[in-house]
């Protein structure tokens, strides 16, 4: 009996440190900006949650909806931003990010993507591209 918890009981230190690890590794890998939209999305999750609506700004900087996220107590503190982000939501049922990709060798003019929530082709700022994140 001693030998199965003991065999058990490393099993689950194993499966633990796993996960653990691939948690950790998710996290350093992700690009800065996909991190920032993952922890906005799961903010504005927890907010839906909480008052059944995302918060109704309509085309505000990104920084406007961070202030709004941590005074609700959603956010846990205001990350960094693309200065030039926007956020939208008109009903308070659906969203949108739009976020200024930074010029690279594979897009020398930059360009500008949207990521929509719960919406499809709201044509929010001209319905640019989808953001590759």
């Amino acid at each position: 009996m001693r030998i199965f918890l003991n065999v058990v009981g490393g099993l689950a230190v194993l499966v633990g440190s796993f996960f653990g690890t691939l948690f950790v590794l998710d996290y350093l890998l992700l690009d800065p900006m996909e991190r920032e939209v993952k922890t906005l999305k799961t903010a504005l999750q927890r907010y839906r949650l909480d008052r059944t609506s995302y918060p109704v700004l309509v085309d505000v900087p990104m920084s406007d909806l961070k202030k709004q996220l941590v005074s609700s107590g959603h956010l846990s503190q205001s990350p960094d931003a693309d200065k030039d982000a926007r956020y939208v939501s008109v009903d308070g049922k659906s969203y949108g990010f739009l976020f200024h990709i930074n010029r690279t060798s594979a897009n020398p003019a930059g360009t500008r993507c949207l990521i929509e929530v719960e919406a499809k082709s709201t044509t929010w700022w001209s319905q640019p591209p989808p953001c590759p994140f």
